[in-house]
């Protein structure tokens, strides 16, 4: 069965032309969608609250395959556990709309009280949702908020209202400017869900680095055969360099020791491209020469690498940087 993906919303409420510019994004992109039958899920989302009762339009995708996260599929595939289909689930993802405020602050759904009823309503046993369900608030229109409004400090700004739903309720925001965008977006997620059906496990977003391949494996020698394989993931480091700097620093913790004494020599500077900082950067393990595979020869590591690695490991390097 070719996987599919359907769209199942609930009656439009507060946000006019939404499910008519979904109906048209999923015409384009062939996917179903109709309104969801609110009687199986126990009635209509609705909050109360001080403004009064009131609906909270809202959807959801369907899907003829159970449908699992990457990561929680590769663990499972990982710990054994049985095939997708026992454990996975049809409706992977929920989106609750509000109207973004012209003023650019928090819309009233961004309330953690009203937000968490709302989540908790989608996950409850009366719905077939379960506690893995994805939930989305999708802000549509509004204007784009100013810098007071994004640091106007407690539960009113708008920053602090998005990371207490994400940190607290582990519910994403997304930002649209309309109905037109909101559906597009939609559209894409419910694009790349049918998609990974299409994947194998590792996908193409999980893929294996390099790693140490002639030493043994010993099991009470897995810290040098971990500590290779991680040097051989900065690029210029093959696995005959990182053995031989395996051989002089034998942990990455003695490497940093390394690093930092050496580093004193230069205190106060931080460039890594100039000065003494890389003089000495350069020469710290460029001196170390490895085998030529295949040839009765060897070669020195060289500055570049030397460098690159020295500015990796040194207390001081930004996350910014760029390791040239």
């Amino acid at each position: 069965v070719r996987p599919a993906a359907a769209l199942r919303h609930s009656d439009c409420h507060g946000l006019p032309g939404l499910w008519p510019a979904l109906e048209r994004a999923f015409e384009g992109a062939s996917i179903g969608w109709s309104a969801a039958d609110e009687d199986t899920l126990g009635g209509a989302l609705r909050l109360s609250a001080a403004r009064g009762e009131r609906p909270v339009p809202w959807a959801y995708l369907e899907t003829n395959f159970h449908y699992m996260a990457h990561l929680v599929a590769c663990s499972e595939a990982h710990q054994g556990v049985g095939r997708e289909e026992v454990i996975g689930s049809r409706c992977p993802l929920a989106l609750l709309f509000a109207a973004a405020p012209a003023d650019g602050g928090p819309p009233p759904l961004l309330d953690h009280e009203e937000l968490a009823a709302a989540i908790a309503w989608l996950r409850s046993p009366a719905r077939p949702f379960g506690s893995r369900l994805r939930v989305l608030l999708v802000l549509v229109g509004g204007q784009p908020p100013t810098s007071r409004s994004l640091q106007q400090p407690g539960p009113q700004g708008l920053i602090n209202a998005q990371a207490n739903a994400l940190v607290r309720l582990g519910t994403g925001t997304v930002e649209v400017k309309d109905a037109e965008q909101a559906a597009a977006y939609f559209a894409q997620c419910a694009q790349s869900v049918t998609e990974s059906r299409r994947r194998r496990i590792p996908s193409r977003f999980k893929v294996a680095g390099p790693r140490c391949q002639t030493l043994p494996k010993d099991p009470q020698d897995r810290v040098r055969l971990t500590w290779v394989s991680q040097l051989m993931q900065v690029a210029g480091v093959s696995e005959e360099i990182a053995k031989v700097i395996a051989e002089r620093h034998p942990s990455p913790g003695a490497f940093m020791q390394a690093v930092a004494a050496a580093s004193a020599e230069a205190a106060g500077s931080d460039n890594f491209d100039n000065g003494p900082l890389a003089r000495i950067a350069e020469g710290f393990v460029s001196d170390l020469e490895y085998p030529i595979r295949g040839k009765k020869a060897t070669k020195r590591i060289g500055p570049i690498v030397s460098r690159r690695l020295f500015a990796l490991f040194h207390p001081a390097v930004t996350p910014d940087h760029i390791l040239l």
